[in-house]
């Protein structure tokens, strides 16, 4: 899926290691994608399905990494899952969105 129809989310707002991309609705269950800088690269990026249950689609993912990710969505998947579906719009995904506290194990 090409950058344009992805949301990034950056660091500062995630409070993540790295960039998260957002998109609307598809054919797949709903997925995030994530890169380490704010220019996507597929070859660079890492996915997650948020449903079912949270699972990496890809392998290499630093261990810290995947643990924070899967605390951010879990406290923000209602938020995802409104921008998913389309009922909400980028604008108020950062303005509603929780970012990663410090509360690393």
């Amino acid at each position: 899926m090409g950058k344009n129809k992805l949301l990034g989310l950056l660091p500062r707002v995630t409070g993540l290691d790295c960039v998260v991309w957002l998109p609307r609705r598809s054919d797949r269950n709903m997925y995030i994608e994530v890169t380490p800088d704010p220019d996507y690269a597929a070859s660079e990026k890492a996915s997650i399905v948020l449903e079912p249950d949270i699972i990496e689609r890809t392998e290499g993912m630093p261990r810290q990494l995947k643990d924070d990710l899967i605390r951010f969505v879990e406290e923000n998947l209602d938020l995802i899952e409104e921008y998913w579906l389309g009922r909400l719009d980028g604008a108020e995904v950062v303005a509603r969105l929780s970012p990663l506290r410090d509360g690393r194990d």
